[in-house]
């Protein structure tokens, strides 16, 4: 059982690991673009704040 819960939670994990991945890809390709920051965040469902983490453009 427990084995079961740890490969379910590894899945899960993964695809949501994927997920936010081809998320930031798609973000980049539109800020190259051209795209605004908050168009891209909107579409997203993130923050600018998220989007500018994602892309590096956050200030340390």
């Amino acid at each position: 059982m427990m084995t079961l819960f740890d490969d379910e939670y590894i899945y899960k994990t993964y695809v949501e690991s994927e997920k936010k991945e081809a998320a930031q890809d798609m973000a980049r390709k539109l800020y190259e673009s051209g795209v605004s920051l908050d168009v891209i965040a909107h579409a997203a469902g993130q923050s600018t704040k998220t989007m500018e983490e994602w892309l590096g453009l956050a200030s340390a």
